[in-house]
């Protein structure tokens, strides 16, 4: 899903929950959601493409996720992450500054 503002969910068609994530983008977004297209869903397909192709690890695109202030932190500290380097849970946790956040 995108808008003017960037990406705003990016799933796996076939993925349980797919339908209640949208519900939560239309709710907060106060939006309606329609199939189309726009240029930061074409700039996301080249990207990917050339990721799965092997061609290129980095992504620049404009992103604008939907969730809670929390979930923003963690997305955030996530896309800090380099290309092949891992990261455990609570070390992510303690970088969002909710060291008992390990499971969420």
């Amino acid at each position: 899903l995108a808008d003017d503002a960037g990406l705003r969910l990016l799933e796996f068609v076939d993925r349980r929950g797919l339908e209640r994530e949208i519900q939560l983008v239309r709710r907060r977004l106060k939006c309606v959601i329609l199939p189309g297209e726009h240029p930061v869903l074409d700039r996301t397909a080249r990207q990917l493409a050339r990721y799965f192709a092997g061609e290129s690890l980095g992504f620049d695109l404009p992103l604008a996720p939907v969730g809670s202030d929390f979930q923003r932190r963690v997305w955030a500290e996530l896309r800090r992450i380099p290309p092949g380097v891992t990261r455990s849970y609570r070390d992510m946790a303690e970088r969002v500054g909710v060291p008992k956040a390990a499971r969420a």
